[in-house]
């Protein structure tokens, strides 16, 4: 293990040893109220994505500040991160915005609260998908191109994680029901507390350490949004 990924280590670590476990979440998602729900979120480890979220944010300014928390943790992340890896790792936080994009190119209206930065990549990613290549598919041929090591042990870790991630998304809209959905999420997030053992000290970890974090960003998201937008149903989310 290198110096830099020494201390990279360490920190990524320590962010895995607050994170909020099971008990926790079903605590925090047993709330009804919106209010509450974001006051007792804000008592956790999810409380640095919510220092911009007000009490009456409606849901897309909600969505927007959101997405502006996210993007900054990617770029911390990129910041503890040696420098030939940070490319890759912020081209991360765009898998967010790729639907928004979507649907920006198809020329659907969004909500005023939802800004989207034109840059040269997402232009060459819109030539590609004009052109009948999967958004996705032009996004992580991106990805790899960013990687600074493109063979050998790293390189087969992170697209044997990139394997993974794409399998469970193709699966997950099949599932019959939320706790179908719910079982599926635990064991991926299994699967993948495994593989961020197995490749400490290795770029791997750094890509496990963001699918981790974009799994406990998209759980919060859909609590504030299901309490936000249906309050009568509030604690149904999976």
């Amino acid at each position: 293990m290198t110096p830099a990924f020494a201390s990279l280590q360490s920190r990524l670590q320590f962010h895995h040893g607050q994170r909020l476990d099971e008990n926790g979440w079903r605590r925090l998602e047993m709330v009804v109220s919106y209010g509450l729900f974001l006051k007792n979120a804000r008592e956790t480890s999810l409380s640095s994505w919510l220092q911009a979220i007000g009490d009456l944010d409606d849901a897309p300014l909600l969505e927007q500040r959101l997405a502006d928390a996210l993007r900054h943790s990617v770029v911390q992340v990129a910041s503890w991160s040696p420098p030939e890896w940070r490319p890759a790792i912020l081209w991360s936080h765009l898998l967010w915005q790729l639907p928004l994009w979507q649907r920006h190119w198809q020329k659907e209206i969004l909500p005023a609260a939802v800004l989207l930065s034109p840059t040269p990549e997402m232009a060459r990613l819109e030539e590609r998908w004009r052109a009948g290549t999967p958004l996705l598919t032009a996004w992580l041929d991106q990805w790899i191109l960013l990687w600074p090591v493109r063979r050998g042990q790293w390189a087969d870790a992170l697209g044997a994680l990139s394997d993974m991630l794409q399998n469970h998304a193709r699966a997950f809209p099949t599932l019959p029901d939320a706790d179908a959905a719910r079982q599926a999420r635990q064991q991926l997030q299994q699967r993948l507390r495994t593989l961020f053992r197995r490749h400490i000290g290795q770029p791997a970890a750094i890509f496990i350490h963001l699918a981790l974090m974009a799994m406990d960003f998209e759980r919060l998201r859909g609590g504030l949004l299901l309490r936000a937008l249906f309050p009568d149903h509030a604690g149904e989310s999976v």
